[in-house]
């Protein structure tokens, strides 16, 4: 029985050492992943500060490249504006200048209608003296 007792005891010994090393290795796997878990935890602000960095860097990026775009529509616009405009000047001078001329030239078809009849009254009206 001594022989029983003793592989009880060893089975008990064997046992005991291997719950132990479970629970030694588990606990080295928890301190392992919360020693990792506390190094992210760590980092957690420099990486929030890297990534507010590169987002005000891409936002002021974005934003000079939107101004130089809007700059550019602005004066492509503008031109664009000056353009229709210098072509609205010239067909309005050409209007006016149109209608300046044909008012003159009524003015003048008036004048030589007038002086036609003023000198057709003369012919009719004259007499020959062939006295003189």
């Amino acid at each position: 029985m001594t022989n029983l007792k003793g592989g009880i005891v060893l089975k008990k010994k064997v046992i005991f050492i291997v719950l132990l090393s479970f629970l030694a290795g588990g606990t080295v796997v928890y301190a392992a992943t919360n020693y990792y878990a506390d190094m992210v935890n760590r980092q957690k602000e420099q990486i929030i500060e890297e990534l507010t960095e590169y987002y005000e860097e891409q936002f002021k990026y974005r934003a000079q490249q939107q101004h130089h775009d809007m700059v550019t529509v602005v004066h492509l616009r503008v031109e664009d504006l000056k353009e229709r405009m210098k072509e609205y000047i010239d067909e309005k001078i050409n209007k006016d200048a149109n209608e300046r001329f044909n008012n003159h030239t009524q003015e003048v078809d008036k004048a030589i209608k007038q002086l036609e009849s003023e000198i057709i009254e003369i012919i009719d009206n004259y007499e020959f003296d062939p006295t003189k």
